[in-house]
């Protein structure tokens, strides 16, 4: 239990690095203030998808990119 808790913090820390130096979001919970945002651009979640992969793309990022976008 300790492992998957310590693995969860990983994660959270990696895509709160992300987030703050992709889209300048700094908080504890990033979560909130996207779903804040997603509101008020009116984006599908394949118009999302689709602008992360070319961002990705452009910084060489891609494979990093699809571990994350893929669909289960």
């Amino acid at each position: 239990m300790f492992e998957q808790d310590y693995v969860m913090r990983l994660i959270k820390e990696m895509v709160r690095a992300i987030l703050k130096l992709l889209f300048h979001i700094d908080t504890e919970s990033p979560t909130v203030e996207l779903l804040e945002n997603k509101e008020e651009n009116d984006f599908s979640r394949d118009e999302i998808k689709l602008g992360l992969e070319n961002v990705s793309d452009s910084f060489g990022l891609s494979r990093i990119a699809k571990m994350f976008l893929t669909d289960f």
